[in-house]
C-alpha cells in the first residue's frame, strides 16, 4: 500500500524539514487562495500508521482473491468472517480515531454482509463443501456474526440446497445399482419349519438395506464423518474431492461445479 510505503520515508520527511528550506518554503505557498496545511507533523504519521494497520486486512482480502492459479470459493466467507470480527474489535479500540474509522466501516459492511439472506447461498455451500469444516464450522461462524433465528434459518436454507443440488446430479438414480443386486439373488430354500422364519427375515434384511441406502446418500454420508484439521498443511480441496470420488460419487461431482466458480461470480 502507498502509506505503507511512505512511512519507510518518516525520518526521510524530518530531515527534508530541518535541512531543506525549499521545501518548508513551499508549503508557506498558497493555493486557491488557501494556506497549505504544512510538511506532515508527527501526529500525521501515527495516523498514517493507524490506517495502514486498519486497512491491512483488506488489502491481504484483495490480493488473495484477485489470483486466478488457485481455488478461492471454500475461503471467501472465512475472510468475511475475519474482517468482521477485527472491524467489532477495531470498534471498541482505545484510539478514538481507529475506533471511529472502524464503526464507520462496519456500517458500510452490515450493508453488504449484514444480511444473510442477501447472500449468494454458493459462498455458503463452499465451506460446506471443504472437508476441514463442512456444516459444523458454518454453523459456528453464522452464531458469531447473526443473530440465532437468522443463522438457524440460514443452515436450514443452505441445507436444504445442498441436498436439492444432489437430488439434480443424482438425477434420480441414487440406490438403484444395489437394488439390481439385490433382486438378482434369489431366496435360499430351506427344508422344515424354519422356512417361513427364514423368509420374513431375509425380507426384514432387504428392507432395511434398502432403506439406509434412501436415507444415507452422498451427503448424509459425508456430512455424517469427522472433519479433516483444519490445521493440515498444503491441503488441495480439488485433489481431496478427486482423490474421493469413488466414495462420492454425485457429491463430488456437485463440489466440483461449485468449488470452480470464482468468488467475484458468487458475490455479483
Amino acid at each position: 500500500m502507498m502509506l505503507e510505503v511512505a512511512l519507510k520515508f518518516e525520518k526521510a520527511f524530518a530531515r527534508y524539514e530541518e535541512e531543506d528550506d525549499k521545501f518548508v518554503g513551499y508549503f508557506l505557498e498558497k493555493e486557491n487562495g488557501k494556506k497549505m496545511i504544512g510538511p506532515p507533523t508527527s501526529n500525521d504519521w501515527e495516523c498514517a500508521s493507524i490506517f495502514v494497520k486498519f486497512l491491512a486486512t483488506f488489502y491481504e482480502v484483495t490480493l488473495k482473491f484477485s489470483g486466478t492459479l488457485q481455488v478461492t470459493s471454500n475461503n471467501f466467507y472465512h475472510e468475511i468472517c475475519e474482517i468482521h470480527s477485527q472491524l467489532v474489535e477495531l470498534a471498541d479500540a482505545n484510539d478514538p480515531l481507529l475506533s471511529k474509522m472502524a464503526v464507520s466501516m462496519k456500517k458500510k459492511y452490515d450493508k453488504y454482509w449484514g444480511n444473510a439472506d442477501n447472500i449468494n447461498p454458493l459462498i455458503f455451500l463452499a465451506v460446506v463443501l471443504d472437508p476441514r469444516y463442512k456444516m459444523k464450522y458454518l454453523r459456528y461462524c453464522f452464531d458469531s456474526v447473526y443473530d440465532s433465528e437468522s443463522a438457524a434459518r440460514i443452515i436450514v436454507k443452505v441445507e436444504g440446497i445442498l441436498q436439492c443440488l444432489f437430488i439434480c446430479y443424482a438425477d434420480g438414480k441414487e440406490g438403484a445399482h444395489n437394488k439390481d443386486v439385490e433382486g438378482d439373488s434369489p431366496p435360499r430354500v430351506v427344508p422344515g419349519k424354519e422356512i417361513r422364519r427364514r423368509r420374513l427375515l431375509e425380507t426384514y434384511m432387504r428392507q432395511q438395506q434398502t432403506d439406509t441406502a434412501e436415507n444415507k446418500n452422498d451427503v448424509d454420508k459425508y456430512l455424517s464423518e469427522e472433519p479433516i484439521s483444519p490445521m493440515t498443511s498444503s491441503f488441495d480441496i480439488l485433489l481431496w474431492w478427486k482423490d474421493n470420488s469413488s466414495r462420492y460419487k454425485t457429491l463430488s461431482l456437485v463440489a466440483r461445479d461449485v468449488l470452480v466458480v470464482p468468488c467475484a461470480l458468487k458475490v455479483g
